[in-house]
């Protein structure tokens, strides 16, 4: 039923469909409204780490290239997101950001200025959907928004709901012309302004400027908090 719903949705969009691991999993790449797509079968640890249990990928590469490597994801994701070396979290100022939620970048001050109120909205609009596992992860090799969720999305319907969806947050999260650079003068402009803090504070004799450190460190579209469990 799956592989007949996944094979449908590929055809009417002339996009590739493929099976791997024994020709048991289906899997569906190409381009789908201006953006590289995936939707493919995903494996996720047990939460007691015993077994792992399989869920439905759909994944969408952005087009922007981030100045800095950071991630944000749901609850699900918190496991894979402090597992990367992504420095220091984050936790926005946002009425719908939920305690639950992780958010990391090597530029704090540049992950607080990206983190915009249309842009935790947009997330946190996907993060809220139950059996929803979201995550948003940039770095070098590319910027991806990914979920993961327990529904099969055996209905080329459902796959086509939910991959209008993912573009739709994706457009939100890309980077306006000149934002990147905007985005990591934010730390330059506040590392400068606590140096000369810094200089004023010390002994007028003694003319010592301190180097501080750099900031591193389904688709029924249910609109319930993810469940993870």
């Amino acid at each position: 039923m799956q592989k007949k719903g996944w094979r449908s949705f590929a055809a009417k969009h002339k996009l590739r469909y493929g099976t791997g691991k024994g020709l048991s999993v289906p899997e569906i790449t190409g381009s789908f409204e201006g953006y590289t797509i995936g939707v493919l079968t995903s494996e996720h640890q047990t939460p007691d780490a015993r077994g792992t249990r399989k869920l439905t990928a759909a994944e969408v590469a952005l087009k922007s290239e981030m100045p800095f490597a950071g991630a944000v994801g749901s609850s699900g994701m918190v496991p894979l997101v402090q597992s990367l070396d992504f420095g220091r979290e984050v936790h926005p100022d946002h009425d719908k950001w939920d305690a639950s939620y992780i958010a990391r970048a090597k530029n704090k001050t540049a992950m607080d200025g990206y983190l915009s109120k249309e842009r935790l909205d947009a997330l946190a609009s996907l993060m809220k959907i139950k059996n929803f596992w979201v995550i948003f992860i940039f770095q070098e090799e590319g910027t991806l928004l990914r979920i993961d969720t327990t529904d099969p999305l055996q209905a080329p319907e459902k796959i086509e709901k939910l991959m209008t969806k993912l573009i739709a947050t994706a457009r939100v999260l890309e980077l306006k012309d000149g934002e990147g650079d905007r985005l990591l003068s934010l730390k330059s402009t506040k590392k400068k302004k606590s140096k000369q803090t810094k200089i004023i504070e010390e002994p007028e004799e003694e003319k010592i400027e301190l180097e501080l450190e750099d900031d591193e460190e389904d688709v029924k579209v249910d609109e319930t908090k993810d469940d993870e469990s």
